[in-house]
């Protein structure tokens, strides 16, 4: 669905990312981690085609600047990490907007009302679906926005930080989302701080270091202990259950750091 090749960002004339190669397909939820400041935001920002580049994007077997505006929301939806609502719009309707990519001349079509509703459900947020959006807490505001990127019903969702501010209840109901979106046949790009959120409901994991891909694969081959002291400076008991893989930080690392590609 997605395939980046040789991948540059600079900024304010600053390297951000060197040489990433990486690839999304249908089906999975692939996860991105990494510590604050290696470039996971200007990685995501740069796939949705909203930072200059060099290197190669293609989407769906396009190369990113051939594809238009509108056509480009209709292949990506994009969860920025930042929550920013300035209209005090109800949720209903900050949903609805997602649909505007499909939308001709007519009013709202069956298949948009059912897009709204069905990501409503999906985030619970339908019971909230009058309120005026700007007056609900910064939690629920994440959800109403994570609704309106699973209305626009895309094949290819980028999602940065979607879990973070939320309740352990709603992570969960974040995921699950993503995951049974992935299921739907779209491919998910999320980024995660949340060690054991990103090994229970992520097909690959891709661990950034420095602005460059340090390793990736599935999940217990990527988060191992030589990867996390490495990678963010920390020992961690590493552990699993019926439900897959616990990871908890137990401090920091005295492991010196391996040169990465």
């Amino acid at each position: 669905m997605l395939a980046a090749r040789n991948l540059s960002v600079s900024l304010s004339g600053r390297p951000i990312l060197n040489s990433v190669d990486l690839d999304l397909g249908r089906g999975e939820v692939v996860g991105l981690l990494g510590p604050n400041g290696v470039g996971k935001s200007t990685l995501m920002r740069a796939l949705c085609g909203l930072l200059p580049f060099k290197g190669s994007i293609r989407i769906d077997g396009r190369a990113l600047g051939s594809i238009t505006e509108r056509e480009r929301a209709r292949l990506v939806a994009f969860l920025p990490q930042a929550r920013a609502i300035a209209w005090p719009l109800s949720v209903e309707n900050v949903v609805r907007l997602a649909r505007t990519p499909w939308r001709g001349m007519g009013g709202f079509s069956e298949r948009d009302t059912n897009a709204v509703v069905s990501a409503m459900e999906a985030m619970d947020v339908a019971d909230l679906a009058d309120r005026t959006v700007t007056e609900l807490s910064g939690g629920e505001q994440a959800r109403v926005l994570a609704a309106r990127a699973l209305a626009q019903e895309t094949p290819l969702l980028i999602a940065d930080e979607p879990v973070a501010g939320l309740d352990p209840a709603h992570q969960m109901t974040m995921m699950a989302a993503l995951r049974a979106h992935a299921a739907a046949g779209k491919a998910i790009f999320v980024s995660l701080h949340d060690l054991t959120l990103a090994a229970r409901w992520c097909d690959r994991i891709i661990l950034t270091k420095s602005g460059r891909i340090y390793t990736a694969g599935r999940p217990t081959e990527t988060l191992t202990a030589t990867a996390l002291a490495d990678v963010f400076g920390i020992e961690a008991m590493i552990a699993s259950d019926s439900c897959g893989m616990v990871l908890a930080p137990t401090g920091l690392s005295t492991h010196e750091p391996t040169e990465t590609d």
